[in-house]
Order: structure tokens, then sequence, then C-alpha cells
């Protein structure tokens, strides 16, 4: 025993002393963590069950911590080492599911559109998850901070788990994902003997229907994850029977005397995802024509082809074209570009 006393003892006060510095090294480590969680489960949609189960944890240990630490006897006072244990196995779960799921918005992401703040705000949570100094000064805390955190992270987890788990499309995971947010922010919020009364009830149904309404007005800044444009190529001739562009084109200028325009893409879906999407088409920046509505089905290697055509003026003249591939919610896919020249 006094063997390891003399073993120890310096070694806490060696710790004690350090203390600033082993934080940003665990906060580098726990970047590099997250590299190989990036690497090793990229497109595993697999894992999106086990996130579920993180999500459960965490939502129970917060309100443990939060609203019954007094009655259970795990205050900072009292049993701060346990406390800080169950803070330290929340923060490693937050950090492994943002890092899991960025990947995935990343593949759906078009980034010359809006979603590509999205992942920019994932990208965001993922670093104060990574780096102690942050995350423990604002999200550690009984304050509204904590709720909004976690609610994001569940809406972006939820988002990808109703379309991928329960083929549930985009159009309504969008909203059953908010719904899941918004009564998770309301049971976080309250203590559990509050929930049933009148207050938590109105203020659920604000805040459901105040995430409800964010969620329709900026849908197309959410990538519809897990669908993704594959590829998009233009053209002047095409074969519908085998889905062939036999005269595909680089620029606009290439066009010369043809009267029809044709694009050809492919949206990539797990197995099982239905969705409805149309084709918008833009000449110099102005919408010109909108496709029909055409039922995708998921599954498939080369990913769902659909195909547009569009007649172009007289005396056409090399212009820029864009076609958005877009859901039937409102969420963009993706787009391709045909230069003018």
């Amino acid at each position: 025993m006094e063997r390891m006393t003399r073993i120890f003892v310096p070694l806490a006060g060696w710790v004690r002393a350090h203390h600033h510095r082993l934080k940003w090294l665990h906060s580098l480590w726990a970047l590099l963590l997250g590299m190989g969680v990036i690497f090793f489960f990229q497109h595993d949609f697999g894992f999106i069950r086990l996130v579920i189960g993180y999500l459960f944890f965490i939502w129970a240990a917060s309100l443990l911590l939060h609203w019954e630490s007094e009655r259970l006897g795990i205050t900072e006072e009292r049993r701060p080492r346990l406390r800080r244990v169950i803070l330290y196995v929340i923060q490693n779960f937050y950090h492994e599911m943002l890092f899991f799921i960025l990947p995935l918005y990343y593949a759906c992401t078009t980034f010359s559109s809006g979603n590509a703040l999205f992942l920019a705000l994932i990208a965001g949570c993922a670093l104060v998850a990574s780096f102690d100094a942050v995350y423990w000064q604002w999200l550690t805390v009984n304050t509204g901070w904590p709720r909004l955190f976690y609610s994001f992270l569940l809406f972006a987890c939820f988002n990808i788990f109703f379309p991928v788990i329960l083929g549930i499309r985009n159009s309504y995971s969008l909203y059953l994902a908010g719904t899941v947010a918004a009564l998770a922010a309301v049971t976080l919020g309250r203590r559990p003997r509050e929930w049933a009364t009148a207050g938590a009830g109105r203020q659920f149904l604000a805040t459901w229907a105040g995430i409800l309404l964010c969620l329709y007005l900026f849908r197309g800044f959410i990538p519809p994850c897990p669908l993704r444009l594959q590829e998009m190529n233009f053209g002047t001739r095409f074969q519908p029977k085998g889905f062939r562009m036999e005269r595909p084109l680089a620029t606009a200028g290439e066009i010369g005397s043809a009267r029809v325009l044709y694009v050809r893409t492919a949206v990539k879906a797990p197995m099982g995802l239905y969705e409805n999407v149309r084709l918008h088409w833009y000449r110099q920046g102005k919408p010109v024509r909108t496709s029909r509505l055409v039922t995708m089905t998921g599954g498939r290697k080369e990913g769902f082809r659909i195909w547009d055509s569009l007649t172009l003026p007289e005396g056409n003249l090399p212009a820029a074209y864009r076609v958005d591939v877009v859901s039937e919610g409102g969420q963009l896919i993706g787009r391709g570009f045909l230069p003018p020249r």
C-alpha cells in the first residue's frame, strides 16, 4: 500500500499541475479519434441503430444529472467523480455520433447551395464535442445550451434514421424528426413529474409549432440524407430505351443547331426507400421548366436514373444551364451545370 502511495501521489500531483495541457491533448486525441470514426464507419448506415441507443442514454443521463441529482446523491459536492464520469461518457457519445453522421451529410450536401450551412453546423458541433474547454463550460450545466445542442443532434440523427431504417420518405421524416426534437427539448427542460401538466403541454405545442415552421421555411437548407446525386450529364441526343446519352456536351457552345437539350441523372438511395422527385431547369439563373414528379426507388447500385428534356428557343445563343434535382418536400438532392463555353 505504501509503495502504491509513493507512485500515485506524485502522479496525481503531476496531473493537477499539467491539467490544462492534458485537456488540450485529450481534445487533439478526440479529433483524431473522430477522423477514425469517419474512416471506418462512412456510409455504414447500420451504425445508426447504435446511435439511437446513444441518444436515449444521453437523454436519461441528462435528466438524472439536471433534475434528480439531489435525490440520487450525484451532485458535484457529494459524488463529483461519478458525476464527471457520466458527463465524460456523454461527451464521448456526442463525439462519436457527430463524426458518424458528418460524412453521411457530407455525401448528400450540394456545396453550391444553402444546405452546405447545415453541414457546417454539424461540423461545428463535432468540434465543440471534441474540445474540452468548450464542452465542459457550456454543455455540462443546466441551461438552454445543452438542450439546444442535444435537440439539434437528435433531429440530425432521426432525419437519417426514419428513411434508412423505417423507409419513411424524406418529405415526412423531416417533420417527424422535428417532432421528436421538440419532445426531447421539452422533457429535458422540466422535471419528470411536471411532464403531464398543462404548462408542459402548452410548451410542447409552442416548441413543436415553432420547429415545424422553421423546417418548412428552411427545408432547402437541410440535405435530404440519405439521398444523394450520383451523376448528371447533358446532351443533344438521348436514347431512353438504353438510357444512353449519344451526344454528351461539355459546354452549351456545343449545342449548335439542336433544338432539344437532354439531361440524364442518377440518384443514390438505400434499399426500400421511395421518394418523389422532380427536375428544375434554369437558363441564365432564371427558371424555364419543371418536370413532372417521378417516384424513385432505392437500392440500385447505379442509382435511380431520371431523364428530362428542354426545348430550346429559336436562334438559341450559348447560355449557362442548371438543373436541380429536388424532392417533393422541397429539399435539394443535387444540381448540375452546363457552362456557356
